[in-house]
């Protein structure tokens, strides 16, 4: 009967505490980093790096505001490598599940990116995700391709995607008690 007892006491303050990593006050670190190899017919190649550090602050419970930097570098055979550089403010709203240790998000966001010897490009993005808090601090990220507004470089492009090629990012939770 203690065990019983013992174990409902334990999975009560687990889910307690998974919901306090997204309550207002309480921040989140987080991002990626990627590496893509493209081998093209006739041997060319093209290679591009990235790493995309990212802070939230949760203004309420479960809605948090952020800001995201990028910084990607490509090299493509037979071409001088290109750089690109962005930044972008966000929002996230969560709504977690039974369980509370799965949220599902909606991430939107406007960003501003520049690449090597072009003009800059603004988007416009919102984008569902899921998120599974494994620990009290640590977060996986599921973050799906959504919808997308670009314009710059003499184009505008509107991307609707459906696609379940997640990008996959940790977060690490912290603030208040």
């Amino acid at each position: 009967m203690q065990r019983i007892i013992l174990s409902v006491l334990l999975a009560l303050i687990t889910t307690i505490v998974a919901q306090a990593q997204t309550d207002k006050g309480n921040m989140s670190i987080g991002g990626d980093v990627s590496y893509q190899n493209t081998s093209y017919s006739g041997g060319a190649s093209s290679t591009t790096t990235s790493f995309s550090p990212s802070f939230g602050y949760f203004i309420s419970d479960r809605l948090a505001l952020g800001l995201s930097l990028g910084l990607s570098n490509t090299s493509t055979t037979g071409s001088p490598s290109s750089s690109t550089t962005s930044i972008a403010p966000f929002i996230r709203f969560y709504k977690f599940t039974a369980e509370n240790k799965f949220a599902f998000f909606v991430h939107g966001q406007v960003g501003y990116s520049t690449t090597t010897g072009q003009n800059g490009v603004t988007s416009v993005a919102v984008r569902p995700g899921f998120a599974y808090f494994f620990t009290t601090r640590w977060g996986l990220d599921f973050l799906l391709p959504g919808l997308t507004l670009s314009s710059g470089n003499n184009t505008t492009n509107f991307d609707l995607t459906a696609s379940l090629n997640p990008g996959i990012g940790f977060r690490y939770y912290f603030g208040r008690k």
